[in-house]
C-alpha cells in the first residue's frame, strides 16, 4: 500500500547523479528535528548506482562536518525489484503529445547528435540520427551509436511521411511499427524527439519502448539557460527533466578510419592508387560537389598528396589537397594526415573505394569530426557494378551499406586543367641580388617530372664576369663512383635584362635553351619557374615548371613553412603539387660542387697588418655554408709576448654555452700569417684577407708541409664582426668582392645567427715568458738534495703533476731530479724553498709551446711564509702577463668536503660528500657518495628524474650509477573522532537546482543503526502547489512516496 510521512527533507548535496537527503520525520515547535526522529539516506539514479570517488569525497566531508564518516552508511539491498505505482510512460497517450507545428522536413535534413536522453532508454552510448533523400526520392534515416564498445549503424529504409509539413512519421522494422514526434526544432541548433517503437491497447507507450531526446547539430552541449528550456519540454511526455541524462560525445557515428581487422582485407600501398582517378559514387554528406576528378603523387614532405579537382553546376572550382603518410610501416595501407586524420583506400579492378576521416579519436578506432566515403573509377563510361558491390563489402555491413552511397553527376572535362596561368602573371622576387643567388643548389623537388632534374639533381652557379653567370649541372651520381663529377654538362646563364630575375640557360654546345625565373628566394631556398623555349622564346606546352632549390638535400621544418607561405601566394600551383627529385646525392654536398683553382699567393692580404690589430673579440658573422661547424661562434684573439697568436672559441649549441677552446698560431714572416702544428705532414694555417675596425675576413686552410698549398676541399672563409648583426651596404658589397677573390662563391656564405649570453673563458690566462727567467746564481746541488712538498703552482696546471719530488746526488757528480718534463729550471731557491719551471714540450724553435709550461713553489715543510711567497712573485712578475695570481695554493691536507650540488628547496636535493680528499684535489676512491633526497616519499615525475639526471652528469657520474633507497610506509596513527549526532547541523547543498534534481532516486547507503526499508525507490516530481523556500533548499512540503510495488510478496 502507499506509505506516506509527513516531516521534511532537505537536500545536503547533489550532483542530480547521486543525493544526500536527510529525512526529518518529527519537528518540535522550534523547528529542529526531534532527536531519534532523523535519518539520513544517500540516493542514486539507479539500483546499481556505484559511487565515484570523487563523489564520495565529497559527501565525506560533508559527513566530517558534523563528526560523522561516511563508513557509517550501509548498503541498501535492492534484491527484490520494485516499482513506482505510477510509471510515467504510462499516464501519456501517445496522440496526446505535443509537437513542432508548420514543420519542414528539407530544413530537418542532416545530421542530429543526442545531447540528453532518458536514462535507462537507449542501447546506444551515443545516439546520433542522420535524415536524407535516397536516389528512390523517400526520406532515409541513419541511426548509429556505441553499443557494447561498438560503434553500430542501422538503417531505416521504411519511413513514412505524410508530408513534408508533418512532424510526425512512422518507422517500419521486423512487422513493428515506431512513432516519431518532433516535439519542437529551430532547424539549425537544437530539436526535442519523442519515439514510441511499442504503443500499448490503452494508446501510451510502454516504459521500455519510450525515447526521448535532446538533439544537437553538434555534439556539446550549449549555454545552461538554453539547455534548461529545452529539458522542461520533457514534461510533455511525462516525464521530469531529472530523468534525462547527459549524453557526452567522445567518438563520431561510423568509423571510418577503424584498423580494425576487416579494414584489412583489400586495403592496399598507396603507390597503386597514384595517377588520375573520376568520382563514381559517395557516400551521403560526404561534399556538396556535382563530381570530382583526383590526382595523386608523391609530394615533397616524404608522403603522397592527393589534389583534388571539384567541379559544381558546371563550373571547375579552386582545387585543394591534402597530404598523407604511412602510420605505420607495418600497416602501410593506412596513412595518416599532419592534422591528425587518417585515408585508407580499397581497390577492385579499375575501381577504388577511399574512407577520409579528418580526426581520429584517441583509441583510433573512430572518426571524431569530418568523415567522407568515395568510390573512384579510372574512367567515367564503363563501371563495372560488381566491383562496386564487392568494395562496399570489403567494409563491415554495420558501417556501410549499397544504400547509403549516391551516384556523383560526372562531366569529364573537368579535370587538371582546370587552374590554368599565365608566365605573365606570376609574381617575381624584387630586389634580388645575384652575387648571393651563386653557390650549391639543390634541386629538392618539382611539380612535375623533369628528366633533367631527375638525372642532374645538383647545381653550382658561379659568376664569370660582370653581369655573366654560368650553371654547372653535376650527376648523375654512380654507386661505384657516387662523387664523381665526370658527368657535370656547363650551361651559360644570362639575365634577359639589366638586374633581371628572368634567365636564358643555354647548355654549352647544344641549342637547348631554357627560360628560368626567381619567383621568390632568401638565398637558402628558392621557388622557379623554368620552361623550354622555342626560337622566339615562347615557353613550350607542357615544357613549364615549378622547382624548389635548396641549399641542402633535407628541407627543414622552418624552410618548409617558409616555403608553404610562399607557394600559397601564387594560384598557379600549391605545396602538394611537388615532389620529391627521387634521386638524392649519396655523398656530401661540399665534395662534389665544382671547385676552383686558387694560388695562395694570389689571395688579396693586408699588407701594412700588425697583429695587435686582429686582437679583442669577434663574432663570426657569416661561413662557408659547407664549414663543418656550424655552431654559432663567439672568438677571441690574444697576442702572446712570443709574438704568437692564441685564438680563443666558445659557441650554444642545445641551449647552452660549449667550452672554451684554445688554439696557439705561431707567426711566420709575414704579420698577416699564421701557422699551428697540427699533424706531422700538415699544418692549419690561417690568413687575414681584409681587416679593419668592423669587419675581418679570415681565410683558413689545412696546408700541405711538402708543397706549401692548401689541401684540396679544405678551405674555408670566416667573415668576421665585433657585433653579432648582418652586414649591410657597402660592408656587404665590400664582401661580395673579397669572396670572388678568394675564389669563392658569396651565395655559398650563409648568415651565423648567435643565441644565448655566452663568452670565453682563457683555461690558461697566465702566459710566462719562462725560458728567459735567469736560473739561480750560485747554485749548490748537495745542499738541493732532498724532499720537497709542493705547495704554490700555477693554475690549470695541478691535477696531473706530482706534489712532491726529489733531487738526489748520484755519487758521480750527476744528480737525478725525479720530475718529469722535458726541460726544468731551477728558478730561485735559500735551500728551504724553491721555485721550479718545468716544460713539457719543445717548440721547432726551442723554446716551450704555450700551454705547456708549469711554474711550481716548492717547500721543505707543508707551508710557505708570505714573506717567502712575496719574494718568489717578485722573481716573475717581470716575465708574466696576467691579472690573476701567478701561483695558487695546493690542497695537501685531508678535508671533507660536503656540496649540495642541486635542489629546488621545496621537493628534491642532490648532496655530494667527500671524506677524504687527496692533495691533487680529487676525492680518493671509496670516500665519496652522492645521494638524492626528497621531501616525500612519492614517485618522482618524469620531468624532475630528467632535471636529477642532469644534475648527476655535473658530479661526473651517469644516471645508471645510482639505485633506489626503498623505504617502508611510515605508520600514522590518527585517533577516532567521537561520534556526535550533528546532522541538523550539517549544511545544505550550494547553486541547487530542483529541476535537475527531479526524477528518480535509489538509497545507495544509509546511516547504520536507521531504519529504511529494502528497495528504497524515492521519487521527485514538480508539483504546482508547492513551493520552494530557494534560501534554504528545503521542501516546505513533505514529500509523498508514490508506492513501493513488489509482485513477489505481498506482504513487503
Amino acid at each position: 500500500m502507499p506509505v506516506i510521512f509527513s516531516g521534511s527533507v532537505s537536500v545536503l548535496y547533489t550532483d542530480y547523479e547521486y543525493a544526500l537527503v536527510l529525512e526529518c520525520f518529527d519537528e518540535s515547535p522550534d523547528g529542529s528535528c526531534v532527536q531519534g526522529q532523523s535519518t539520513l539516506l544517500l540516493y542514486g539514479r539507479s539500483t546499481t548506482s556505484f559511487l565515484p570517488n570523487d563523489t564520495k569525497t565529497k559527501i565525506g566531508v560533508i559527513l566530517m562536518k558534523s563528526s560523522l564518516n561516511i563508513s557509517l552508511l550501509e548498503h541498501v539491498s535492492h534484491e527484490k525489484s520494485c516499482l513506482l505505482e505510477e510509471e510515467p510512460a504510462t499516464k501519456c497517450l501517445v496522440r496526446s503529445i505535443p509537437y513542432e507545428q508548420n514543420f519542414d522536413m528539407k530544413k530537418y535534413l542532416g545530421t542530429w547528435y543526442s545531447l540528453y536522453r532518458l536514462r535507462g532508454s537507449h542501447t546506444f552510448k551515443h545516439f546520433i540520427a542522420s535524415y536524407y533523400y535516397g536516389l528512390d526520392g523517400k526520406v532515409k534515416a541513419i541511426y548509429s551509436g556505441v553499443r557494447d564498445d561498438n560503434c553500430t549503424t542501422l538503417i531505416d529504409n521504411n519511413i513514412q511521411i505524410d508530408d513534408d509539413g508533418s512532424a510526425i512519421w512512422q518507422v517500419s522494422s521486423n512487422d513493428a511499427v515506431s512513432t516519431v514526434k518532433v516535439l519542437y526544432t529551430d532547424y539549425t541548433d537544437f530539436s526535442v524527439t519523442f519515439t514510441c517503437t511499442k504503443i500499448q491497447t490503452d494508446g501510451s507507450c510502454d516504459k521500455n519502448h519510450t525515447f526521448v531526446d535532446v538533439m544537437g547539430r553538434e555534439k556539446f552541449e550549449q549555454s545552461s539557460d538554453v539547455m534548461d528550456k529545452l529539458t522542461k519540454l520533457v514534461k510533455w511526455t511525462c516525464f521530469e527533466p531529472g530523468d534525462l541524462v547527459q549524453n557526452y560525445f567522445d567518438v563520431g557515428t561510423i568509423a571510418v578510419s577503424n584498423p580494425r581487422p576487416q579494414l584489412v582485407t583489400g586495403a592496399i600501398h598507396f603507390a597503386w592508387f597514384e595517377g588520375v582517378w573520376y568520382s563514381y559514387s559517395k557516400l551521403y554528406g560526404s561534399g556538396d560537389t556535382d563530381a570530382i576528378t583526383l590526382l595523386t603523387r608523391h609530394n615533397i614532405q616524404g608522403g603522397f598528396s592527393l589534389l583534388f579537382f571539384p567541379k559544381r553546376n558546371g563550373q571547375c572550382l579552386r582545387h585543394f589537397a591534402i597530404t598523407v603518410l604511412p602510420c605505420d610501416d607495418k600497416k602501410s595501407w593506412i596513412y595518416c594526415t599532419p592534422e591528425g586524420g587518417q585515408f585508407v583506400i580499397y581497390m577492385e579492378g579499375s575501381l577504388a573505394l577511399t574512407i577520409q576521416c579528418l580526426k581520429v579519436s584517441p583509441d583510433k578506432r573512430h572518426c571524431e569530426a569530418g568523415y567522407s566515403v568515395n568510390i573512384w573509377s579510372r574512367n567515367v563510361i564503363n563501371v563495372n557494378m560488381n566491383n562496386v558491390h564487392k568494395l562496399i563489402q570489403m567494409m563491415s555491413s554495420e558501417h556501410l551499406t549499397a544504400e547509403m552511397f549516391v551516384k556523383t553527376v560526372h562531366i569529364t572535362d573537368c579535370d587538371t586543367n582546370c587552374i590554368q596561368c599565365s608566365i605573365r602573371e606570376l609574381p617575381a622576387q624584387l630586389n634580388l641580388d645575384m652575387r648571393f643567388f651563386t653557390g650549391a643548389w639543390v634541386i629538392s623537388a618539382v611539380n612535375k617530372p623533369m628528366k633533367i632534374w631527375q638525372d642532374q639533381p645538383l647545381i653550382h652557379i658561379t659568376q664569370t664576369e660582370m653581369g655573366q653567370y654560368q650553371v654547372y649541372f653535376l650527376g648523375p651520381f654512380s654507386k661505384e663512383q657516387p662523387c664523381s663529377t665526370a658527368n657535370t654538362t656547363t650551361h651559360k646563364m644570362k639575365p634577359m635584362t639589366t638586374e633581371s630575375d628572368q634567365f636564358i640557360i643555354t647548355r654549352v654546345g647544344s641549342n637547348i635553351k631554357q627560360y628560368w625565373r626567381i619567383l621568390w628566394t632568401d638565398y637558402e631556398n628558392a621557388l622557379m619557374f623554368t620552361c623550354e623555349i622555342d626560337e622566339t622564346q615562347s615557353c613550350i606546352a607542357g615544357s613549364d615548371t615549378a622547382s624548389i632549390f635548396s641549399r641542402s638535400h633535407q628541407l627543414t621544418e622552418t624552410d618548409l613553412k617558409t616555403i608553404i607561405g610562399k607557394v600559397k601566394d601564387h594560384n598557379c600551383f600549391s605545396l602538394d603539387e611537388f615532389h620529391w627529385t627521387p634521386k638524392l646525392l649519396p655523398c656530401p654536398l661540399s665534395t662534389v660542387i665544382t671547385s676552383k683553382s686558387c694560388n695562395l699567393d694570389a689571395l688579396p692580404s693586408q699588407e701594412d697588418l700588425t697583429p695587435d690589430q686582429l686582437t679583442g673579440t669577434w663574432y663570426i658573422n657569416y661561413r662557408h655554408r659547407n664549414t663543418p661547424d656550424r655552431v654559432s661562434s663567439l672568438l677571441k684573439y690574444k697576442l702572446l709576448p712570443n709574438g704568437h697568436m692564441r685564438l680563443l672559441a666558445t659557441g650554444y649549441l642545445n641551449g647552452q654555452c660549449l667550452p672554451t677552446t684554445t688554439v696557439d698560431y705561431h707567426n711566420t714572416s709575414q704579420h698577416y700569417r699564421w701557422i699551428i702544428k697540427s699533424a706531422p705532414l700538415s699544418d692549419g694555417y690561417i690568413r687575414i684577407l681584409y681587416l679593419d675596425q668592423e669587419t675581418a675576413v679570415i681565410y683558413k686552410c689545412v696546408l700541405d708541409r711538402d708543397t706549401g698549398v692548401c689541401k684540396q676541399g679544405s678551405a674555408f672563409i670566416d667573415i668576421l664582426g665585433h657585433g653579432s648583426d648582418r652586414l649591410l651596404g657597402h660592408n656587404l658589397n665590400l664582401l661580395a668582392g673579397i669572396l670572388e677573390k678568394a675564389c669563392f662563391d658569396p651565395g655559398d656564405f650563409v648568415y651565423v645567427p648567435h643565441y644565448g649570453d655566452c663568452d670565453v673563458t682563457d683555461p690558461d690566462p697566465i702566459y710566462c715568458d719562462l725560458d728567459h727567467l735567469p736560473s739561480q746564481s750560485n747554485f749548490m746541488a748537495q745542499k738541493f738534495t732532498g724532499s720537497w712538498n709542493a705547495i704554490y703552482r700555477t693554475p690549470g696546471a695541478g691535477f696531473g703533476e706530482s706534489s712532491k719530488f726529489k733531487f738526489k746526488a748520484n755519487g758521480d757528480g750527476t744528480y737525478t731530479s725525479l720530475i718529469t718534463s722535458i726541460r726544468a729550471k731551477i728558478l730561485w731557491t735559500d735551500y728551504a724553498y724553491a721555485l721550479v719551471y718545468t716544460c713539457k714540450e719543445l717548440a721547432d724553435d726551442d723554446n716551450c709551446l704555450p700551454g705547456a709550461t708549469v711554474l711550481t713553489a716548492y717547500s721543505r715543510t707543508d707551508n710557505i711564509p708570505d714573506s717567502i711567497l712575496n719574494h718568489i712573485m717578485s722573481v716573475v712578475k717581470d716575465y708574466c702577463t696576467t691579472e690573476k695570481r701567478i701561483l695558487e695554493k695546493l690542497l695537501i691536507e685531508e678535508k671533507s668536503v660536503v656540496k649540495i650540488s642541486y635542489t629546488d628547496y621545496t621537493h628534491y636535493a642532490m648532496i655530494y660528500s667527500c671524506t677524504k680528499l687527496s692533495a691533487s684535489g680529487y676525492c680518493t676512491d671509496g670516500y665519496q657518495s652522492v645521494i638524492f633526497y626528497s621531501r616525500t616519499l612519492n614517485d618522482i615525475p618524469l620531468s624532475d628524474i630528467i632535471r636529477l639526471r642532469i644534475a648527476a652528469w655535473s658530479v661526473c657520474t651517469e644516471p645508471g650509477d645510482y639505485y633506489n633507497v626503498m623505504h617502508q610506509e611510515p605508520c600514522q596513527l590518527v585517533p577516532p573522532r567521537p561520534l556526535r549526532c550533528g546532522i541538523d547541523e550539517m549544511p545544505h547543498g550550494k547553486h541547487f537546482s530542483l529541476d535537475k534534481f527531479t526524477g528518480t532516486w535509489y538509497a545507495v547507503s544509509r546511516l547504520i543503526g536507521t531504519l529504511v526499508l529494502e528497495s528504497f525507490v524515492l521519487r521527485i516530481e514538480h508539483d504546482n502547489s508547492q513551493q520552494v523556500e530557494d534560501d534554504l533548499n528545503w521542501l516546505a512540503k513533505p514529500i509523498k512516496l508514490l508506492k513501493i510495488n513488489d509482485d513477489d510478496d505481498d506482504d513487503d
